[in-house]
């Protein structure tokens, strides 16, 4: 899934907290994608793009080509022992809001199906069991994306009116 989705989910997981809570939340919801932002200016450095903006074909073969980067940026980031051994006791440590936990681990879920074939997710990293999701969404054509960020929007505006949870 695309990063701009993962915030709007962080959003209506988050729609009934005080607005710290929100934002703690969208930022959580797109954390595990924020380890790859070393990958993505590197592939686009060695492909010659713009801005080092890589295109999504620059991401094939990636997972075999450079498996440390990989690993560092995708496959730890993606794992439920990541999130139980270091976000949840980051979490706790410094009070923040338990729906940020809940949107980091949303995050995992949504990748489940939204990552095939070489970007299938391995929740369980480090042990190699695979989840291949049905599409790579975050490849999607633009108008796609839009659509989807269309529906998510039209999700959050329906939830607008609700009231807030004060705790």
């Amino acid at each position: 899934m695309d990063f701009l989705s993962h915030i709007l989910v962080g959003k209506i997981i988050s729609s009934y907290q005080k607005k710290t809570a929100q934002l703690w939340a969208m930022f959580f919801s797109y954390l595990p994608d924020l380890f790859q932002l070393p990958a993505y200016i590197y592939l686009g450095y060695i492909n010659n793009r713009p801005f080092f903006i890589p295109q999504n074909v620059d991401w094939n073969h990636t997972r075999n080509a450079y498996p440390f980067l990989h690993a560092i940026t995708w496959e730890i980031p993606h794992s439920v022992f990541f999130l139980l051994l270091i976000i949840l006791p980051i979490v706790f440590y410094f009070k923040l809001p338990k729906v940020a936990f809940l949107a980091y681990f949303t995050h995992i879920l949504i990748d489940i199906p939204s990552h095939a074939d070489e970007w299938a997710l391995k929740p369980f990293y480090p042990l190699n069991y695979t989840f291949s999701g049905f599409t790579n969404a975050w490849a999607w054509p633009l108008y796609y994306m839009f659509l989807s960020w269309a529906a998510l929007f039209l999700i959050i505006v329906l939830l607008h009116d609700r009231p807030v949870n004060e705790n």
